[in-house]
């Protein structure tokens, strides 16, 4: 199960990103989930969020609409106190003016539709106060929203809608969403069917926690008297879960079956434990907790070790759950060598079926027994599980820990001393998803210093990788001279190089640097794809190849071959599905997308945006990455040829707008480019005037490409051909 606070930091991280999240925390009262809302509230108000809080009743329920007025309401309170002060504003009502309901009129008096919400309800619509945010989120600086619902299963009909709107909208914006919801209600299968699967929707299951005093005293007398043979059952339960079987017990515990089922009479009488079809199980699952915080720390731990050895007896092949258990209780006994290699084990499987979350906690623990390992070359092992860990992270939708602790893990592999050769394989292991999610520009800066360093230990493939990361980040800003000079830099140092997967990744970065320059460039460039081929062709590096396949797919792209593009990018999508490589399969499905988007009637897009959208959810990609930035320019466009016009808007308009400082310009660019024609081709000229004056500022235009600047043209020119005389549009271009 996933830890709260890997959800709840993911959220804080988003939020950081511009990147919206929701969490939902489900289950039975008592477990804890009003107190897991108030510190994320508190988290979120320390980073300067505007934070509206509300709990659900039954009583408002029969009201239509009542939470969501009080959120309405809490949130323009907000607004307002914003604004208080400010030169020519006026504060609003406490209500906003899209919330109120229209005047009723009885026997000559007016009254205001608070007198009469019980028999007619708010009429709050979600849309107008989208469009509010929207417009609070575009201010300098923007403040981000938290909505926190507690006991949101009951909540009305219309406020259920009004969320489940906002929670839709929520990706790529400033905004989290919790809610609370009790998973025993019969109404929690409303909202279970309405968000399971959705995108950027974060679940965390609770258990009971809380407990009467009255309740620990009377488990306190139960325990007291037991003696030490049923005492030892009954904590060996709480171990495992709270539920095992028999046989289990008896192995772990290693007494005969049948001195386990005699030892376990008192416990069963005295309804401590139940017996039903072989399983034992502790009566009450919130008892479990107590039990366990009853044991002696010493005793914990060699117990632990105990239902270790057990497991692992009862076990010669284990799944993979049970390797996790057995990691886990290995892990509390003692912090040494089999601990780590069994968290390292199960971390790797948990990767591959995509659980990186839970594959992140393991790691972590790995590393405390790295740091506790009583040898001199610990520092090895641990800089490994660093990196390893920063991959996690990223693929965790916690990008800027994830730089951290590569730098970090990267520091201790100096110390170390390890060799070039490991140190190569450190950088590529985070080649991938680096470039999936893009380098921050406080990354950049460290990865210069770090090739510099490779170069003064001679690890000459790990300073071409790195390398090839700064190239990668320039062309994705459309830094073209500064990546050719990256690129002169990659080809000097792999004319030294041995042959190999690290010199063709090497060859094929040159490649993408001068595919869009000068006719000698391009024949340059053709050379080093060809060289690259082949080297890969002898070496068999797939992961490689897959980079490969992608840099040859841009190129027939920009070269106008759509057809072939595609049939590239959609074989390696499948290869890099079937090895598990989730990066490489979402750069490949994303330029599949982009060649098959002028054909809306090709099945293969359909299918390449589900398929990428779902892959964006499970690597929690947030608002810089360049992947997920431009799918969600592609679904834009998609949704235009359908004629989903809003849909569009709210595609662009999150790019455009997104608060992060990392996302790169021409993105910014593409997105404010598309809604001017969209707006220009409805007739929207106020809102084509403000896309239209945005592509006038200096920072956007040096981030146009140069085929689109006779794009831009060709817009202004269609701009001034409306009727310019009573226009803002026409007006602008008159300036």
């Amino acid at each position: 199960m996933v830890e709260p606070g890997s959800v709840i930091l993911r959220a804080l991280a988003g939020l950081t990103d511009g990147s919206g999240r929701t969490v939902v925390v489900a289950g039975p009262p008592g477990s804890g989930k009003s107190a897991l809302l108030a510190g994320l509230q508190v988290q979120l108000e320390q980073r300067g969020a505007r934070t509206v809080a509300i709990s659900g009743s039954f009583r408002d329920r029969a009201v239509p609409s009542a939470a969501a007025a009080r959120i309405a309401e809490e949130y323009h309170r907000l607004a307002a106190d914003g604004e208080r002060g400010a030169p020519g504003r006026s504060v609003g009502p406490e209500i906003p003016p899209w919330a109120m309901p229209p005047l009723v009129s009885d026997g000559g008096s007016v009254r205001h539709r608070g007198a009469v919400l019980a028999r007619r309800g708010l009429d709050v619509r979600p849309e107008e106060f989208w469009k509010e945010f929207l417009e609070d989120s575009r201010a300098t600086p923007a403040r981000p929203l938290g909505i926190l619902v507690d006991d949101a299963v009951v909540l009305d009909q219309e406020s259920r809608e009004f969320l489940l709107y906002l929670i839709g909208r929520a990706h790529l914006r400033p905004i989290v969403i919790a809610l609370a919801l009790d998973d025993t209600l019969p109404a929690y299968a409303l909202w279970d069917g309405a968000i399971a699967g959705r995108f950027s929707v974060d679940w965390v299951r609770t258990r009971p926690t809380l407990f009467d005093p009255r309740d620990v005293n009377r488990l306190y007398e139960l325990l007291r008297p037991l003696a030490p043979g049923p005492l030892t059952l009954v904590r060996f339960t709480a171990l495992l879960g709270g539920s095992t079987t028999q046989y289990a017990l008896g192995r772990i515990a290693r007494v005969p079956l049948a001195q386990v089922a005699e030892e376990l009479q008192v416990p069963v009488r005295d309804k401590l434990l139940r017996i039903h079809g072989g399983r034992v199980s502790l009566l009450n699952d919130a008892h479990r907790e107590e039990i366990l915080a009853m044991i002696p720390e010493a005793d914990r731990a060699r117990l632990h070790g105990q239902v270790a050895d057990g497991l692992r007896a009862l076990h010669a092949e284990p799944e993979l759950e049970e390797r996790i258990e057995i990691a886990q209780h290995l892990y509390r006994h003692r912090r040494d060598e089999p601990a780590l290699r069994a968290l390292a084990e199960g971390a790797h499987l948990l990767e591959r079926q995509q659980r990186f979350d839970e594959a992140e906690e393991l790691v972590g623990r790995a590393i405390v027994c790295a740091g506790e390992l009583d040898r001199p070359d610990r520092l090895g092992p641990e800089a490994e599980l660093r990196v390893r860990r920063s991959r996690l992270l990223i693929y965790a939708g916690r990008a800027v820990e994830a730089e951290k602790e590569f730098l970090d893990g990267m520091g201790m592999a100096f110390l170390a001393g390890l060799s070039p050769e490991r140190m190569e394989e450190l950088v590529w292991g985070l080649f991938a998803p680096l470039r999936l999610v893009g380098p921050r520009p406080s990354l950049v800066t460290h990865l210069g210093e770090l090739a510099d360093r490779f170069h003064g230990v001679d690890a000459l493939g790990a300073e071409m990788l790195t390398t090839a990361l700064l190239v990668e980040y320039r062309l994705e800003r459309a830094q073209t001279d500064r990546a050719r000079l990256e690129a002169a830099r990659i080809s000097q140092i792999a004319r030294a190089a041995p042959s190999g997967p690290t010199q063709a990744v090497a060859l094929l970065t040159v490649a993408a640097a001068l595919a869009d320059g000068s006719d000698r460039e391009q024949h340059v460039a053709a050379r080093c794809l060809r060289s690259a081929r082949l080297m890969l062709e002898r070496n068999r590096d797939i992961e490689s190849q897959l980079y490969q396949e992608e840099i040859e797919a841009r190129r027939l792209f920009g070269q106008g071959d759509r057809a072939a593009a595609a049939a590239l990018h959609e074989h390696a999508a499948s290869t890099a599905e079937r090895i598990h490589s989730p990066a490489f399969e979402m750069l490949h499905l994303v330029g599949l997308a982009a060649a098959l988007i002028e054909e809306p009637t090709d099945p293969r897009l359909d299918a390449a945006l589900e398929r990428a959208r779902g892959l964006a959810d499970r690597l929690h990609l947030g608002g810089p990455s360049p992947s997920l930035l431009s799918l969600t320019i592609l679904e834009g466009r998609a949704a235009v040829r359908g004629e989903q016009f809003e849909t569009a808007r709210a595609c662009w308009g999150a790019v455009a707008e997104s608060v992060s400082p990392a996302v790169p310009m021409p993105y910014r660019a593409e997105a404010w480019i598309r809604l001017a024609d969209l707006e220009l081709s409805q007739k929207n000229l106020s809102e084509a005037d403000r896309c239209l004056l945005r592509l006038e500022r200096p920072e956007v235009l040096r981030g146009l490409r140069l085929d689109w600047a006779t794009w831009l043209a060709e817009l202004r020119g269609r701009a001034d051909r409306f009727e310019t005389a009573g226009t803002s549009v026409g007006r602008a271009r008159s300036r």
